[in-house]
């Protein structure tokens, strides 16, 4: 009879929330019970199950599509009256910000969940913050049923307002303007909404020559992959286009792509081969086209047109390479969503794509209305968009500086979420999932500088290490520091309109302090942007690692520094010194491809240890190197002598050239680029390139000698 009693009340939730058109949250507490009321309520519905492999058993009986969590980067772009999550132990934030894109209006994110007073969807190893959380953000969202069926009781339930718009779905836009009539009828008729009409008519310009560059944007759900579709579509209806390479992060980002691809070329009935794996389809085959997915890693030289699908999620290094070798490229990159956030991520990709450039922003969603109270909640509660707005922020002074675990931080939400906003607005690679690690892992700590208003202006998020199970202990296990305390610092910003106003070096300063009184030893950091090593460097850090190969999530090397709290100097002194070491001997091959004003700034600094003897050049290279250093041969001529000079010299001082001549150097003699490249790197032509490295390494050669006497 309860059970009875509670579907009628969520039937009538659901039908008013059908009314107005939205998409709306529901909880229901009780899973062995669930999946009987799910049925009944669902009834004659499409709807998708991803439940953890102890609870897929449960949901086989209702006829449902049932899936494995893990599959749902496959399963994007698909659409469904209602998506039911029924996952144990861990509910993560990116599966939910993931699965709510394949929810269309009107339709219900559902999550099952054990009692209200069990449910801790942080799991039992975490401290319980972000669970907190969550509870504490369920109070915005307008659109939300929350049933307990072990207690037999409707907990919450709210509607959002009645929509005074037309019912949605609205139907496909009109595009039968003039401006359009360019773009073929059969591809009009494919757009959902006017701003992937807008997309066509750029990729009309586009296809008619004098721009290198075609890139969507938008926040997720607005169908940029399917623009693109549309957009390769058209191409390859004008014949503009052979063989096309697509890439992305994974094949599973540029499925909407190839489906829209697909149904074009039918609608246009064109003939084409679908190459496929089951119900992956990796390309396109037709008559003059080709269309074919590669790795970002296997993407060597494109031939003809290069599609860039996810575009910000590729990674600074990798996007700029392969920008470098296309002669014209599409891309697509989501300025709000779960796998970044912010206007930082969006300049990054405009600055690093070729111009001239066509930019379309789409903004309506395409499964949904706006002011969907569902997308609503999660960009707030996920911090996928801007809290303060995009206008700049003047702080008002004094700051002060207060540090908190995520369990304290977790039962201020607004606190939360500004401290989130900074640390996402700097850094390009964010995900719902890292903002629920720093409100539940027992052994962060979070730092935070806020003016006299509450608000952070600078945040450091911190990993206490010797507290952390061994396999968490990132920076001690780069160092080998396994007998001292360190603390690594995960991630660390400033607003981005702040930034360079002495904040960043405050907030260390606090962090540090703050280490030192929970007993730490070691303070360091692992990143890979490597523009930031000038920041880590002022502030006394010194450079112990750089990871030999790419990472792959972000497409560059790693770099670790560490700085002394209280552990003895040598520690660090040994590990900066053969690190060094390690960078001049092997900068031809393994560190090659690093950006030389990089290499520049870590040379700069004066090594704490050096045991490499004064150049040790044999008679001959010494007799070379004293004609180099009169002029009667150049850098080349005398390469050996020259070599082996600047590599001895550089592992036991710093560099002090002028940044024109430094990088020169460093270009030339440490990572052995050609002069072409140093030319291009300069500014200037080959013959004036040649001339600063023989000048730079004369310089730094005769300053050593005159040293020594």
């Amino acid at each position: 009879m309860l059970l009875d009693g509670l579907t009628v009340k969520a039937r009538e939730w659901l039908e008013h929330l059908d009314e107005r058109g939205y998409r709306g949250l529901v909880i229901v507490h009780g899973r062995s019970v669930a999946p009987a009321l799910l049925a009944s309520l669902l009834s004659g519905r499409e709807v998708l199950v991803l439940a953890s492999s102890s609870r897929r058993g449960s949901w086989k009986w209702t006829g449902w599509r049932v899936e494995s969590p893990a599959r749902v980067q496959r399963l994007l772009g698909g659409e469904y009256d209602a998506v039911i999550v029924d996952v144990e132990p861990l509910l993560l934030p990116n599966l939910l910000a993931a699965v709510a894109e394949m929810v269309r209006a009107p339709g219900v994110l559902v999550i099952v969940a054990d009692c209200p007073w069990q449910w801790d969807p942080g799991g039992w190893l975490g401290s319980g913050g972000y669970a907190r959380y969550l509870e504490y953000s369920l109070d915005s969202m307008s659109a939300l049923l929350r049933l307990d069926l072990c207690g037999g009781r409707v907990v919450e339930s709210r509607l959002p307002p009645v929509r005074g718009e037309k019912p949605w779905p609205p139907g496909p836009p009109r595009l039968d303007d003039r401006e359009y009539l360019m773009v073929p009828r059969v591809l009009r008729e494919l757009v959902a909404t006017r701003d992937q009409g807008e997309a066509l008519r750029a990729a009309w310009r586009f296809a008619r020559g004098g721009y290198r560059t075609l890139l969507f944007t938008g926040d997720r759900g607005r169908g940029k992959s399917a623009a693109l579709g549309l957009a390769l579509a058209l191409l390859t209806l004008r014949k503009d286009v052979g063989f096309v390479t697509v890439t992305a992060p994974s094949l599973e980002s540029v499925q909407s792509l190839f489906r829209m691809l697909v149904a074009a070329l039918r609608k246009a009935g064109i003939n084409h081969r679908v190459l496929a794996k089951g119900d992956v389809v990796y390309g396109v085959r037709g008559p003059w086209f080709h269309v074919r997915f590669h790795t970002l890693e296997e993407v060597y030289e494109p031939g003809g047109l290069l599609v860039i699908d996810e575009a910000a999620a590729v990674g600074p290094h990798r996007l700029r390479m392969l920008a470098r070798k296309a002669r014209r490229l599409m891309a697509a990159t989501t300025i709000h969503g779960y796998e970044g956030s912010g206007r930082t991520l969006l300049h990054m990709v405009e600055s690093i794509l070729p111009q001239p450039m066509i930019r379309v922003e789409l903004k309506t969603p395409v499964r949904y209305p706006p002011g969907d109270p569902l997308e609503d909640w999660l960009y707030e509660t996920f911090v996928l968009r801007r809290l303060l707005g995009d206008e700049r922020y003047e702080p008002l002074l004094p700051v002060e500086c207060v540090s908190m675990n995520g369990w304290r931080l977790a039962s201020d939400p607004w606190l939360a979420r500004l401290a989130y906003e900074v640390l996402s607005e700097a850094h390009y690679r964010n995900e719902p999932d890292d903002l629920a690690l720093m409100l539940d892992s027992p052994y962060y700590r979070v730092y935070i500088l806020r003016d006299s208003r509450g608000v952070p202006i600078a945040v450091a998020e911190v990993s206490l290490e010797w507290l952390a199970p061994r396999e968490r202990r990132m920076l001690t296990s780069i160092t080998g520091l396994w007998g001292y305390r360190v603390a690594r610092i995960v991630r660390i910003a400033v607003r981005t309109e702040l930034q360079g106003r002495g904040f960043g070096s405050r907030l260390l300063r606090c962090v540090e302090h703050g280490v030192s009184v929970l007993g730490g030893e070691v303070v360091g950091a692992v990143y890979s942007r490597g523009v930031v090593t000038r920041f880590w460097l002022a502030n006394g850090y010194r450079v112990v690692y750089i990871s030999p190969r790419f990472n792959k999530a972000t497409g560059e090397k790693n770099i670790a520094v560490a700085k002394s709290i209280s552990a003895p100097l040598s520690a660090i002194a040994e590990l900066e010194y053969n690190m060094r070491l390690r960078l001049l001997i092997a900068g031809q091959s393994v560190y090659r491809d690093l950006p030389a004003e990089v290499l520049v700034d870590m040379l700069r600094v004066e090594p704490l240890l050096s045991t490499v003897p004064p150049l040790g050049l044999t008679e001959w290279q010494e007799r070379v190197l004293d004609s180099f250093l009169r002029g009667e041969l150049d850098h080349e001529a005398a390469w050996d002598a020259v070599w082996a000079s600047v590599v001895s010299i550089l592992a036991r001082r710093g560099l002090r050239l002028e940044d024109k001549e430094a990088v020169a150097l460093v270009a030339r003699l440490v990572q052995g680029k050609p002069l072409s490249e140093v030319a291009a790197l300069l500014g200037v032509d080959r013959a004036e390139a040649a001339r600063i490295v023989d000048s730079a390494a004369r310089r730094l050669v005769r300053a050593e000698l005159e040293r020594l006497g």
